[in-house]
């Protein structure tokens, strides 16, 4: 009877698992860096890829649906009656009689004069809940107004996002005050997909400014790209590091075996054991760190690319490396 050749390498594995522990605790730690850096810009992507209209414009009038008053008499709010600490929020105003559709990820029904819908990111910020109240002095009459939370938008950092966009920790959206309307000069926002001489039509003027939900969607991406490369570069990085860490450690081993006649094929399924296995942890891990992190800033389907593209990145590179260091260890 021929008995199979079983080789054992001997990994340390108290000293593989430690160095496990040191390297996954230092991407978790550049995990949540970068989904702080991007998240805000996440949830606007998230935005923009669930709306539904083609572009927004600015004009002096409109008698259009998804059309927004906007003020540039610094209309702002706090938490309390009191306070000097404003948010630092892109505050528009619903018309009289405007209907808003779900060509927006973010509208909202009409709300009341004394109603107001928050951005989420405002929300979480402040710890505001739909029914809380929050305080702004109106401009008109300079008193200091109480508005209900009548609704909860999704994370969004602005209404409208170009190259040189004002920063903004979210938006807040007004109900229909006759009082601003009458005595506050405004311009208006819409959002639409009519063509541009159809919406002219129910405007005062002629829309300029207009800026394409496609335009804003590039825009957003190109700010997320840089840190999302850098960030799937440290992944595969993670995977080279460990499979040379792995290879260092087995050498001795491995070398002694091969020059003693060990079996090749043996030789070889010991090794692969060692190191894919132990990479597919690392990724197992690694991926279930970066689903965690980015899912901080909101449990939606775009806050899945960081970690497939994690999967992606470390898998051909545990591959690669794998075969390389193999491929090296039979060479010395």
């Amino acid at each position: 009877m021929v008995k199979t050749f079983v080789a054992n390498l001997h990994p340390p594995r108290k000293c593989i698992l430690g160095w496990m522990a040191a390297s996954l605790a230092t991407f978790l730690l550049i995990s949540l860096v970068v989904s702080v850096a991007v998240g805000t810009n996440m949830s606007q992507l998230n935005t923009l890829l669930h709306s539904k209209y083609e572009y927004s414009a600015i004009t002096q009038h409109s008698a259009a649906e998804n059309t927004y008053y906007q003020y540039n008499a610094g209309i702002s709010f706090t938490t309390a009656a009191d306070s000097k600490t404003r948010f630092n929020a892109e505050v528009l105003m619903q018309t009289e009689e405007g209907h808003y559709s779900d060509a927006i990820y973010w509208n909202t029904t009409n709300l009341n004069r004394n109603g107001v819908a928050v951005s989420k990111n405002i929300a979480d910020h402040y710890g505001l809940n739909v029914g809380d109240t929050i305080f702004s002095k109106h401009i008109v009459d300079g008193v200091i107004k109480d508005y209900i939370i009548e609704n909860i938008l999704p994370a969004v950092i602005s209404t409208r996002i170009s190259g040189n966009s004002k920063h903004s920790d979210g938006i807040i959206i007004m109900g229909y005050d006759e009082q601003y309307a009458a005595n506050i000069s405004y311009s208006c926002i819409i959002f639409t997909n009519e063509p541009i001489e159809v919406v002219a039509e129910v405007c005062s003027k002629m829309p300029t400014d207009i800026l394409y939900r496609e335009d804003e969607i590039i825009t957003v991406v190109i700010k997320i790209l840089p840190y999302l490369i850098v960030y799937v570069i440290t992944a595969a990085v993670l995977i080279v590091i460990t499979m040379m860490f792995l290879s260092k450690s087995i050498a001795g081993n491995f070398k002694r075996l091969a020059s003693n006649g060990a079996d090749f094929g043996a030789l070889n399924h010991a090794y692969y054991k060692i190191t894919i296995g132990t990479g597919i942890g690392v990724i197992i891990i690694s991926v279930l760190i970066s689903a965690v992190s980015f899912g901080m800033a909101g449990f939606y389907p775009i806050n899945a690319v960081p970690a497939l593209a994690t999967v992606i990145a470390e898998s051909i590179t545990l591959i690669a490396t794998a075969t390389i260091s193999n491929k090296r260890l039979w060479r010395n």
